[in-house]
């Protein structure tokens, strides 16, 4: 099944720091140039140095979850398609995770929503401790110590400006879906425009077909409804709650 990842959207704010107002987006924007241009060695000591701070990596991104989004054509027990009134193959369009387990948008919006906050938090929280500083000497200095402080690591803090950067690039897909589509994925209108369809990367390729027997099966299970448990969440929102 090859699907394209649909990143759940995380969009930063502006925030006022003391008499300075700091743009969370052009900070993970400069912190993620900052990191890029970064000699091999900058970053090799930061990394020994982070260590030495006694943080470690709490952030895994096969952890974050991400979505894609499939076409499902609904058959009947014995494999045929079904058809609507018109005649055409009856299918729907659900969100899956990493592992190809259908969840409901609402799920989603739910953990983006959560994700965007923590990010915002810590965002706010390493340009107050410092980043300007940090910046000048690439990935080291200040943002070690802000880093250390938040109980991450600077790898994780790096891996936060490359989420926030995938994810914002499939905000529109995201809204498509739930314009189009319902909590049990039929189409909301009797025809989906194509701009939508692209929006949402859907195409025959990537098409798969199951019983209606299957697919009321897998909405019944706790996870269609409720995210699951996830440590590298975890690890954000207890940083964005740090003093």
């Amino acid at each position: 099944m090859k699907t394209t990842v649909i990143k759940i959207a995380l969009c930063l704010a502006v925030f006022s720091l003391g008499s300075t107002t700091v743009s969370a987006q052009g900070f993970l924007k400069k912190l993620a140039k900052s990191t890029e241009n970064a000699t091999d060695t900058e970053k090799k000591d930061a990394t020994t140095e982070t260590s030495e701070a006694t943080t470690e990596d709490k952030i895994k991104e096969s952890d974050i979850p991400f979505y894609t989004c499939q076409k499902v054509y609904e058959t009947d027990d014995e494999g045929n398609r079904l058809k609507n009134d018109d005649g055409t193959d009856k299918y729907r369009v659900f969100l899956v995770d990493r592992n190809g387990n259908k969840v409901s948008s609402e799920v989603v919006a739910a953990q983006s929503k959560q994700i965007n906050e923590a990010i915002l938090a810590i965002a706010a929280k390493v340009a107050a401790g410092g980043l300007t500083g940090a910046l000048s000497g690439g990935t080291k200095g200040a943002l070690i110590g802000v880093a250390a402080g938040l109980g991450l690591s600077v790898n994780d803090i790096t891996l936060i400006v490359k989420l926030k950067k995938e994810s914002n690039r499939q905000k529109k897909a995201i809204e498509a879906y739930k314009k189009s589509f319902d909590e049990e994925g039929n189409p909301i209108t009797a025809e989906i425009d194509k701009k939508t369809l692209k929006d949402l990367n859907l195409s025959e390729e990537n098409a798969v077909a199951e019983s209606t027997a299957k697919i009321k099966e897998e909405l019944s299970k706790p996870d269609y409804t409720t995210a699951a448990s996830n440590d590298s969440i975890d690890a954000l929102l207890e940083a964005a709650t740090k003093a």
